[in-house]
């Protein structure tokens, strides 16, 4: 969460996470109904407006409380839900605690750190103790094609996350304060608590009523993307990526055949050459456009299964990024398979179809982007057996025999590396 000044923030990640308590716009009586109903509908406009009007004036106040520090942040004040959107639902952010990060010097807003509980599968069992860790690091298949990307400028993104504010207070369907169970009225104690974030309505009477439709046009466009998987989070051997990319240049001279001894190949038979450690790949918009972005890589499910896709203009310049859960295509191509097994009826779609991220950069709503994603597991493919030496030295045989002990070896590090991780 970030408290800072308005002109400098964007909107929101999310708008129907804000909190309107104590501010009721709305008429309540029943005489005021009966007024409006006698009222032109013209007239009864101008009064809406007036009223969303002094409700924004009463949020940049209580607002104001925030910055000078007069009460402690509430987690309506900004929640990103960005980074990992299919773990919202598993937060427990109402026992939350807050404790302000003034010594982060990475923004210029202040920023606020929130701890909370996140809701895990208790039937999900760890090795115990002494016991040899049985989930063991795969690799994986990763593809993003046929986008349809809805980009908007900074401008262009503040004046609609102000217009959905606007919607939002104006129908009253604004997110209430879990901290506080009943509505709060004017005159009650807690009414301080009551906030909105004051960058998500800092533009409702500026970008958002007074911005002309060039403004709200003006954005960069798509040069190249990027995806990343695993993302460093999730990543078990991130310490030696590093490593292998300096091998990787220094060893670009050896033989052909040592590079790609070892093949990968997919449930629909397609094989691939072994990239060990390479966990980003980036290709120009227009290949994207056509044949999408694909990228293989050596994950451990158990840690988590979530790929990033950047969005680059010139200059390497951030237009937007977003993360896109797999475990979720992973199941629902189980389902499927499943399910057509036993039924003879087709699937209606492709799992992964269609599927949106949103997109931001560093916090700020950026628009978002629709692709169909594929993600499958790779088996390694069984060396073939060279025949014996014609001069029977068996120089062959031996050979693969080094390979193949080498490779052990490769696989016991990787458990043992594995193993240490999960202990951690």
């Amino acid at each position: 969460a970030d408290l800072g000044d308005e002109e400098k923030e964007g909107a929101a990640a999310a708008a129907e996470d804000i909190d309107t308590v104590g501010i009721n716009s709305a008429p309540s009586s029943s005489k005021q109904h009966e007024l409006d109903d006698e009222e032109p509908p013209a007239a009864v406009e101008a009064k809406r407006n007036i009223s969303i009007d002094n409700a924004v004036l009463a949020i940049k106040r209580k607002a104001g409380a925030v910055k000078a520090g007069a009460r402690p942040p509430s987690y309506t004040d900004r929640v990103l839900v960005h980074s990992l959107p299919d773990q919202k639902l598993f937060l427990d952010i109402t026992g939350g605690t807050y404790d302000l990060c003034d010594d982060v010097l990475a923004s210029d807003h202040r920023p606020v750190a929130l701890t909370c509980a996140l809701g895990v599968d208790a039937s999900y069992s760890r090795p115990k103790k002494g016991v040899k860790a049985t989930n063991r690091s795969s690799y994986y298949y990763v593809h993003l094609g046929a986008p349809e990307l809805d980009l908007k400028s900074p401008r262009a993104a503040k004046g609609h996350m102000a217009l959905d504010l606007a919607h939002l207070i104006q129908n009253g369907e604004a997110g209430v304060d879990l901290e506080e169970d009943g509505e709060l009225g004017e005159g009650d104690e807690d009414e301080d608590r009551a906030t909105v974030d004051i960058r998500n309505t800092a533009s409702i009477g500026g970008s958002a009523h007074g911005a002309t439709t060039n403004n709200l046009n003006e954005q960069a466009e798509p040069f190249e993307v990027e995806l990343v998987f695993p993302i460093p989070a999730e990543d078990p051997f991130v310490s030696y990526r590093g490593v292998a990319a300096v091998a990787g240049v220094i060893g670009a001279t050896q033989k052909r055949e040592k590079k790609e001894k070892t093949l990968l190949r997919s449930a629909s038979g397609a094989e691939f050459s072994e990239k060990t450690l390479e966990n980003a790949h980036r290709i120009s918009w227009g290949e994207f456009s056509d044949k999408g972005i694909f990228l293989h890589s050596e994950v451990t499910p158990e840690l988590g299964m979530h790929a990033l896709l950047r969005i680059m203009g010139r200059n390497d310049t951030v237009l937007g990024q977003g993360v896109v859960c797999l475990v979720d295509v992973i199941r629902r191509r189980a389902q499927q398979d499943r399910a057509s097994t036993n039924s003879t009826a087709s699937a209606a779609s492709e799992p992964g179809q269609g599927t949106k991220i949103d997109l931001s950069v560093g916090g700020q709503y950026r628009g978002e982007i629709s692709v169909d994603v594929k993600c499958e597991e790779l088996t390694r493919c069984r060396k073939k057996q060279l025949p014996a030496s014609p001069s029977g030295s068996g120089s062959g045989s031996a050979e693969v025999d080094l390979e193949e002990g080498a490779a052990d070896a490769e696989v016991a590090r990787r458990e043992d590396r594995t193993s240490s991780a999960n202990n951690v």
